[in-house]
This record gives C-alpha cells, structure tokens and sequence, in this order.
C-alpha cells in the first residue's frame, strides 16, 4: 500500500523529496508538512487501527488514505476525526509495515515522468527490491573479480 501511495502522491504532481516515509513514526508519512497515515481496506468497509493510533491520531488528526487490492489510487481519503463515520474501526496489535527501498521511489518517480502506469504493488516492490539486491550483488562479484585480476597481473 505504501508503493501505491507514493505513487498516487507524485501523479498528484508532488516531487519525491516532499514525500517523506518513515511506517516507525507515529503517521506512515509527511507530504509538505500534513500528516497521512496509509490503511488497507478490509472487506468493504473495515480499518484496523492499533491502540496507540487511536490515541495519537486523536490528537493530530491525519488525513487516512484507504487502499484496498483492485485500485491504483485510494478509495478513500478521509480526515481520522470522520474516519468512524463512513468505517468500521478494528482495533489490532500491531500493523506490519513494508519496507520500500529508495531505489523502488526513484523507479516509480521517472515512470510517472514516462506516463507510465504500472500496478504498482506489494509483489511488485518486492520483485524490485529482489532485482537491486541481485544487482547489487553482481556488481559486487564484478568489482571483486576484477580488482583480484588487477592484483594477479591476470
């Protein structure tokens, strides 16, 4: 969900330095200083929400943004203090968090210069972050494969 909605802020014509992600923070993330925090829809009409969220969110009222699987951009973009009105709110232990790696922000970022509009997905970041980690990989067997021919006068 954070893919999508990273990618939904820069279609909005947001730049990528203004999209400031941090899933440890009290919100998922900061767009030119307004708070949002990022939710998955359950069923059709369902939020989970930890204790903590409830409590915190009270206070600063970030704007929610609603994802659920079949769309690209929310479903929903409500203020938390209205949230209970139009959901049903689940309290939950703890949420998970997806880890997007910078290079997946970059990637969407020039896509979305290209027009182009893949589904940007869950699967999809992780095949991504798979694909750098091998890249990386390789380049790093390139360089010492070629730094131990420069050693050996090979």
């Amino acid at each position: 969900m954070e893919a999508k909605a990273f990618y939904w802020f820069l279609k909005q014509g947001f730049k990528q330095d203004e999209i400031n992600f941090n899933s440890h923070r009290v919100v998922d993330l900061v767009v030119r200083g307004r708070s949002y925090e990022i939710k998955k829809l359950i069923g059709q009409r369902v939020l989970c929400f930890t204790k903590n969220q409830l409590e915190n969110f009270k206070e600063i009222n970030p704007t929610i943004l609603v994802f659920d699987e079949k769309h690209k951009e929310p479903v929903a973009v409500v203020p938390f203090n209205d949230v209970q009105k139009e959901f049903k709110i689940e309290i939950t232990g703890k949420t998970k968090s997806v880890g997007i790696p910078e290079e997946i922000f970059a990637l969407a970022e020039k896509l979305v210069q290209l027009e182009i509009e893949p589904n940007i997905s869950k699967a999809f970041a992780n095949a991504m972050k798979e694909y750098i980690k091998n890249r990386k990989e390789l380049i790093e067997l390139r360089e010492k494969f070629q730094r131990g021919k420069m050693n050996t006068g090979g």
